[in-house]
């Protein structure tokens, strides 16, 4: 990186044009005067080549030699020579002038920039959003990022926080991306940038993604959105490939997933699990994770959601699938019979193992037949795997035959979708910030319309209503609320594939993958007049809330208390009062509301 701030992207292009332009005309002065004078002298000898050469070198001091009368044949060469000869001089000028007052220029295009983004810091999810280029305007503010990631300028920390934002104009920012490399420095620099920036959305990369969904802004009015690398991966691929389509396919009575590798994206993969793909068919959730580090990561999370399996059945291993452990394998085909597993993730986050890993859980599986189910292989900068269409491919088609199953993989590969026991790469950076909402145009779109929803139907719009913290105004709304909307919202699939919607097929139409935000033409199977419809779809939303309201902490007593989170309705659907069930109803027609809009905007 330059001593001073430096240009880069259009200002880069147009530097090297410049360069280019002038070696060419300075390489055009000297090949046009080396011949006209070549043509002028008519050297025979050594001494009369190198005065040619001295002469033609002379051509850039636009030396007298050049108003000299010269033959007829030698005139048109030798102007030209000194035409290219004061465009190159002209040209150094102006490359020196430049070079001198390059940081002043990238001042003047950023303070006349509006609708960027800035990116703060030098951590990984700061590289990754500037280096997938999500935006063609963004500026870059941390010393150690290479120059050629920003498209705009890059600025050197070098003085207060506040100033540098002011250089990089991030008050007329659209966005500003921060991740200093460790949780605390870039919260601590989140909150600043938004107690300066009121009008950008600030997103915080925290790597914890549980920390990430219980951090509270110290101003309740910033636009501060906290995301992280692991819980974006988890939501991407469960909304990419639902585990009730596959496990559909598979005739199993439960949707039963196994994790391999109990970390951060392990663990946020039993989250997103269990928070978008509650659904009617099958509605039996089943997790099997295994770890060789069980003992404790168990006792970690089963601390931090304490009543889970009241809706799950979560059974924990302790062990290394690969290794010939038969009292873990015993256990592995006392869980598939009770219901197949419909996908398996190798969440190991390690550079090198996955892959391994991966291929060695296949071939167990194969020689002893233990799951058909995809194999789904984490990877942050792609495993080399070929890309599948979304959806659930071909997973749990009848083959009797060797040679059945052999056509069904080659038909696998051709059509570029799921098989059983393929492996498939998520968890590439795109991925986590598309399942973070960040690929989304407007963050929060469908969440926002919850919440203002369910404000209108229980009352928070009344005038002189006093207001719970669940039905404070968005802007206001507290970090916890915010998580639960966006769980909500990423549960609309499921609902539209629950009321009949072909999910799997509209998965699979768009070649290049839905993104995380997309939302299916489904409206039209919302038949509010259907009671049987209603009351199904009400019974999956309740489902669905509880989760959420375990997986936050909460537990089921009298009366409600939101700080000691105890709430009376965390109850069978059955024991509910008409009240609460016409609010579940109201999230089902709001759905259908939030559906019929993107319909019509053509989204």
């Amino acid at each position: 990186m330059a001593n001073s701030e430096s240009g880069s992207g259009r200002l880069r292009f147009w530097s090297g044009a410049l360069w280019f332009v002038t070696i060419f005309t300075g390489f055009g002065a000297f090949g046009c005067a080396f011949y006209g004078w070549t043509l002028d002298r008519e050297p025979q000898g050594v001494w009369d080549w190198i005065e040619v050469g001295a002469r033609s070198f002379h051509a850039f001091f636009l030396s007298d030699f050049y108003f000299d009368e010269v033959k007829e044949q030698a005139q048109i060469p030798i102007a030209l020579a000194r035409t290219l000869a004061i465009a190159f001089t002209l040209l150094v000028a102006g490359r020196i002038v430049i070079a001198a007052l390059g940081a002043w220029f990238a001042r003047r295009m950023l303070r006349g920039r509006s609708g960027h983004d800035v990116v703060v810091g030098d951590g990984p999810a700061a590289r990754e959003y500037a280096r997938l280029g999500l935006t063609r305007k963004v500026t870059l503010v941390d010393d150690d990022l290479p120059d050629e990631l920003g498209q705009v300028a890059t600025l050197r920390r070098r003085r207060p926080f506040s100033e540098q934002l002011k250089a990089a104009n991030a008050k007329r920012a659209r966005r500003i991306l921060v991740d200093e490399g460790d949780d605390a420095a870039t919260w601590h620099t989140a909150q600043e940038a938004a107690r300066t920036c009121k009008g950008a959305e600030i997103l915080a990369f925290v790597r914890d993604p549980w920390l990430q969904e219980r951090l509270s802004r110290v101003d309740a009015d910033s636009n501060l959105t906290p995301f992280s690398y692991a819980s974006g991966v988890a939501r991407q691929v469960m909304l990419a490939h639902p585990p009730y389509l596959a496990a559909r396919r598979l005739n199993a009575p439960a949707q039963h997933i196994l994790v391999i590798g109990f970390g951060q994206v392990g663990q946020a993969l039993i989250r997103e699990f269990l928070s978008t793909s509650i659904h009617p068919d099958p509605g039996g959730l089943m997790v099997t994770a295994i770890d060789p580090n069980m003992l404790t990561l168990k006792e970690d999370f089963a601390a931090r959601h304490p009543a889970l399996n009241t809706q799950a059945d979560i059974h924990y291993l302790t062990g290394d699938i690969r290794l010939e452990d038969g009292a873990l394998l015993s256990v592995l085909r006392e869980r598939c019979a009770s219901a197949e597993f419909c996908a398996v993730y190798v969440a190991v986050q390690d550079s090198a193992l996955p892959m391994s890993l991966a291929v060695a859980v296949k071939d167990k599986a194969e020689r002893l037949n233990l799951f058909r189910a995809p194999i789904f292989v984490c990877a942050e900068h792609g495993s080399g795997l070929p890309r599948v269409r979304q959806g659930p491919g071909l997973v749990g088609e009848p083959c009797q035959t060797p040679e059945e199953r052999s056509e069904l993989e080659a038909r696998s590969q051709s059509e570029n979708c799921l098989f059983d026991l393929r492996l498939v790469s998520f968890g590439a950076w795109r991925s986590a910030l598309d399942g973070s909402g960040l690929m989304e145009p407007d963050l929060d779109r469908h969440a926002r319309k919850l919440h203002e929803a369910y404000r209108r139907n229980t009352g928070a719009l009344e005038p002189g209503a006093v207001l719970r913290p669940s039905q404070q105004p968005w802007e206001k709304l507290s970090d916890e609320y915010r998580v639960a909307n966006r769980r909500a919202a990423a549960h609309i699939r499921a609902k539209a594939a629950a009321a009949g919607f072909d999910l799997a097929g509209w998965l699979a139409a768009e070649r290049d993958g839905r993104l995380a935000h997309e939302l299916p033409p489904a409206a039209g199977v919302f038949n509010l007049t259907d009671d049987d419809l209603v009351d199904r779809l009400s019974r999956l939303e309740h489902r669905r809330w509880i989760v959420d309201r375990l997986l936050n902490g909460w537990r089921r007593g009298e009366p409600r208390d939101d700080r000691a989170r105890i709430h009376p309705d965390l109850k069978p659907f059955e024991e509910l009062d008409a009240m609460t069930v016409a609010k579940d109803a109201a999230v089902v027609e709001t759905t259908r509301e939030i559906l019929a809009q993107e319909e019509r905007d053509g989204r």
